[in-house]
């Protein structure tokens, strides 16, 4: 009897168990808010700077990409635009052959194809290569078939006659210029049509890798065995080129873009593979400020310990001084 008399006259004093539960409850709330404060304000935003990255290394490409057309374009005008090649257009010299036309020409600018077409549609003369084997190969039939049928090689007021871009040949995709042949200055009537082609293979996608030091791979829009997510993205990928990015997974990012033909139609998807290396960081800085703010926390609640036994203590002694009177 007495020690159940002391239990209950100890515990009178000791502030009941609402209290205890409103401050496990304070700190469960203090722990939440840092979790949903974290996931909502940080973690997002280095999704955003993910994003953001991704995009930009879409883009890095798809410059290369305008370079290589840019100085193909560039090789062709110069050829295209010079005496001896408007003399080779009326005469088909051999000294011109021989002097320009060998294998060495295509391995030193980096051509797959050169063909020479009269004004009204005739060969004058075609070569093709094959740069890793170095081998003479037949120039695809379909080349001059897509040519022909969109006027390629027609002369427009809009671009004086000249076309570059790329052009999806059965062969796989070509990045190709076409340029009226005229004189070193640009005068006369025009002689011809030069044209040539650089085949986007697997050497020139290993170059881009090397270039801008990213994973990445050029799909054929239209190929019947695209991966999965590519498929599923395709209705919103815009037709401008603007990169979209999606992440694979919790490890890998996804940059996709469309890249048109020189007609402009969409003729490549550039997929471009990342590593979550921000993402990664975002959630160490998450776990980080749980850690931190947890840590925090404990402080407040022994504090508010702390101040019950004070108040258990305070009144103890009141009861005591109480009882004595």
């Amino acid at each position: 009897m007495i020690t159940v008399f002391m239990k209950r006259w100890f515990f009178s004093f000791v502030p009941g168990k609402k209290n205890i539960l409103i401050v496990l409850i304070a700190l469960i709330g203090a722990i939440s808010g840092i979790l949903v404060a974290s996931r909502y304000l940080i973690l997002d935003s280095f999704a955003e700077l993910e994003k953001n990255e991704v995009a930009r290394n879409v883009q890095r490409v798809l410059s290369a990409i305008t370079d290589d057309i840019e100085t193909l374009h560039q090789i062709g005008e110069d050829w295209a635009s010079w005496d001896d090649t408007y003399q080779f257009m009326g005469d088909r010299n051999e000294n011109y052959i021989q002097s320009n036309l060998v294998d060495e020409t295509f391995l030193t600018l980096n051509l797959n194809q050169m063909v020479f077409v009269k004004p009204g549609g005739q060969i004058l003369f075609s070569k093709a290569m094959d740069l890793a084997s170095k081998q003479t190969r037949p120039v695809p039939a379909n080349l001059l078939e897509f040519l022909a049928t969109h006027n390629l090689l027609d002369r427009s007021p809009e671009n004086g006659g000249k076309w570059s871009g790329i052009l999806l040949l059965s062969e796989g995709p070509l990045l190709v210029t076409i340029q009226p042949v005229r004189t070193s200055q640009e005068q006369g009537p025009v002689a011809g049509t030069l044209i040539f082609g650089r085949f986007l293979d697997r050497s020139a996608i290993g170059d881009l890798q090397q270039k801008t030091h990213l994973s990445l791979n050029l799909l054929t829009f239209n190929s019947p065995s695209l991966p999965s997510d590519v498929t599923a993205l395709l209705p919103q990928l815009p037709k401008d080129s603007t990169p979209v990015v999606r992440p694979l997974d919790g490890s890998m990012v996804t940059g996709y873009a469309l890249i048109p033909d020189i007609l402009g139609e969409p003729a490549l998807i550039l997929r471009v593979d990342q590593s979550r290396d921000i993402y990664r960081q975002g959630r160490r800085s998450v776990l980080s400020g749980v850690r931190n703010g947890t840590g925090s926390c404990l402080p407040a609640s022994e504090k508010g310990l702390q101040f019950f036994n004070v108040l258990i203590c305070q009144r103890i002694v009141s009861r005591f001084s109480a009882s004595t009177k």
